[in-house]
């Protein structure tokens, strides 16, 4: 008899880190170290400067044995894939029992549209991961809502069953999910770069859980039937958890 053990997979995911404007990445980049991930996940807004200003983040999670792979920001240019070892800004991946589908909103809506169909009507795998910059729904903050790309996506997400997006652009952490869905949606602007306030009710609903003060990164934790996330400040508190179930 062959007993099947599945092993969980880890990925670390942050964006507007501003590598190039304080050290706060530091605490970032220890925090993914700290919790052992396998996948450190980029959503935008790197240096705010020169890729180079982002090389030592890379760098200090590739000591530790963790790769780096990300979206393209309003921030950043698209040499960023050599330094994180992606073909291009528009790319996909398998990581553990997930699909990870990084998408560029910097580029056309239906160069993204149909990237990401392709993807999920192709992967066999699991979970379907989705991946961006800037926030498909957020509470009201610095940057608003991209309802135009979230009117195109989220057919394809209710279609193909994607367990979660995540971006950032806003500085602050937020999950989304409406009842009738099952995606969950995370904005997790929360690198280290600055704090943005949430500066009221988002008028669609969904809001779950936010948080405007403090910088950290989001864990999943996943297998081939259970999916949780965590909200980890960088004094490695847990703010915020959720899971759901294959």
């Amino acid at each position: 008899n062959t007993v099947s053990i599945t092993s969980n997979y880890y990925i670390g995911a942050a964006g507007d880190w501003g590598s190039a404007r304080n050290d706060n990445w530091k605490n970032t980049v220890d925090l993914m170290i700290n919790n052992k991930v396998n996948l450190a996940l980029g959503l935008g807004d790197y240096s705010y400067g020169t890729v180079d200003q982002f090389k030592p983040v890379v760098d200090a999670l590739k000591a530790a044995g963790i790769s780096f792979k990300g979206v393209q920001g309003n921030h950043d240019s698209g040499s960023y894939a050599e330094l994180f070892g992606q073909p291009s800004m528009l790319s996909a991946f398998d990581a553990g029992k997930a699909r990870i589908i990084l998408l560029n909103t910097e580029g056309s809506s239906s160069s993204n549209t149909q990237f990401l169909e392709n993807e999920l009507k192709n992967t066999k795998q699991p979970w379907k991961i989705v991946v961006m910059h800037k926030p498909l729904y957020t509470s009201p903050s610095t940057h608003p809502e991209e309802k135009a790309l979230a009117d195109e996506l989220q057919p394809l997400f209710d279609k193909y069953g994607v367990d979660l997006v995540m971006y950032g652009h806003n500085h602050n952490y937020e999950r989304i999910k409406f009842p009738d869905k099952p995606t969950v949606f995370i904005q997790a602007g929360t690198g280290g770069e600055s704090h943005y306030s949430i500066t009221g009710n988002r008028s669609g609903g969904g809001v779950q859980d936010q948080d405007d003060k403090d910088f950290g990164i989001v864990k999943l934790t996943f297998n081939s039937n259970a999916l949780s996330g965590q909200f980890i400040s960088q004094s490695g508190k847990i703010l915020d958890s959720f899971s759901m179930n294959k």
